[in-house]
């Protein structure tokens, strides 16, 4: 069985190769990189950036709003996706409902298949408001009585 000692001098040669293979691979994962746009038919890694910034996650679109002022970025539609509401400037005023919104609102619900969503946003309320109207015209199940 090997001696402490020996076991140690193993350890900090593993621990200098496994670093070595560390800069390696930084390097190498650098040169890619740094390669990546021309294979793209581009000039920079800005310009690479840029022009991948449409398909990114609309998390990453918040994080980018503002990076790139004179492009605006703008998530493109995926397929199965809801398209994202332009962002407004300022907070949006209370909707107002009268009585008469809420009779349009109601034959709306009644008259067509549209869901709540559709509704709100053709009245321009919230769908939280559309489901409030729904309940008080008794248009909801009530899931505990039968």
């Amino acid at each position: 069985m090997p001696d402490i000692q020996t076991l140690q001098e193993s350890l900090a040669k593993k621990q200098a190769e496994l670093a070595t293979l560390q800069r390696e691979l930084e390097a190498a994962r650098q040169a890619q990189f740094s390669e990546l746009p021309a294979k793209v038919g581009l000039g920079s890694v800005d310009a690479l950036i840029k022009a991948l910034a449409d398909f990114a996650s609309p998390r990453l679109i918040g994080a980018l709003k503002g990076v790139f002022a004179e492009k605006p970025v703008k998530a493109a539609p995926r397929s199965g996706a809801k398209a994202e509401a332009p962002a407004k400037a300022g907070k949006r005023k209370r909707a107002r409902i009268t009585p008469e919104l809420k009779d349009q609102i109601v034959k709306a619900l009644k008259a067509a298949d549209k869901t709540v969503s559709a509704v709100a946003a053709e009245f321009g309320v919230s769908g939280a408001t559309v489901n409030n109207i729904k309940k008080e015209a008794g248009l909801t199940r009530n899931k505990g009585k039968k």
